[in-house]
């Protein structure tokens, strides 16, 4: 086994030119400003239990976005804090450096609600929801910890179907 490390190779000046006119080619767009950020946004630590503003944000967006009942953004997906002050699009390409497609899913409130019970066995869970507010008390055994939930305000109504807003 040889340990490379990049200061012990000679540039290629072919490769060089290419990557020069592709950063060229991207700069405008990844050093557009999109967004005034009034504070630090920091992401979970992986597989983190936590809500965070970040992840509530992004799960709005997907909710608006996808047109539907609940946005629903794992804390895996989020890659990076947003720093306050101007978001380029490049600093937002950093908190999700995916090419994910956003899918509207429609679930059964039944279902919805063993879902979110599942959710909530873990004590907390490890995805950030929009649209949908859930009181749990994790003193209760796993299958009764839920003790309401809330869609758009009103109760979750076990018979009636609700759109999901998940990415790939």
């Amino acid at each position: 086994v040889r340990e490379v490390f990049t200061d012990s190779l000679r540039p290629d000046s072919a490769v060089a030119a290419i990557v020069a006119r592709a950063t060229e080619a991207v700069a405008s767009r990844v050093n557009r400003p999109v967004a005034r950020i009034a504070e630090y946004m920091k992401k979970s630590a992986s597989g983190a239990e936590e809500q965070v503003p970040l992840g509530n944000l992004i799960a709005d967006a997907m909710r608006v976005e996808g047109k539907g009942d609940i946005g629903m953004m794992n804390n895996g997906g989020i890659r990076a804090p947003l720093r306050a002050g101007t978001a380029t699009y490049g600093d937002l390409f950093e908190v999700q450096p995916f090419g994910n497609i956003l899918y509207r899913v429609t679930i059964g409130g039944r279902d919805l609600r063993d879902y979110l019970e599942r959710l909530v066995g873990r004590r907390r869970p490890i995805v950030h929801l929009s649209g949908v507010v859930v009181e749990y008390d994790t003193t209760r055994a796993p299958g009764s910890r839920i003790l309401a939930v809330r869609v758009a305000g009103r109760p979750l109504d076990d018979a009636r179907a609700y759109t999901v807003v998940v990415n790939d």
